[in-house]
């Protein structure tokens, strides 16, 4: 089974993104992601 894997995205943090890391996490559930990673 292939993996569905984010490897860039942005939080509030960064000053790049609009999304909490809890919202990231959330959008990443809702998308089926296999995993994601935060690159602020």
């Amino acid at each position: 089974m292939p993996l569905k894997i984010d490897l860039h995205c942005h939080s509030f943090f960064s000053g790049d993104g609009v999304s909490s890391p809890e919202q990231l996490i959330e959008a990443a559930r809702a998308k089926g992601l296999s995993g994601f990673a935060i690159t602020d």
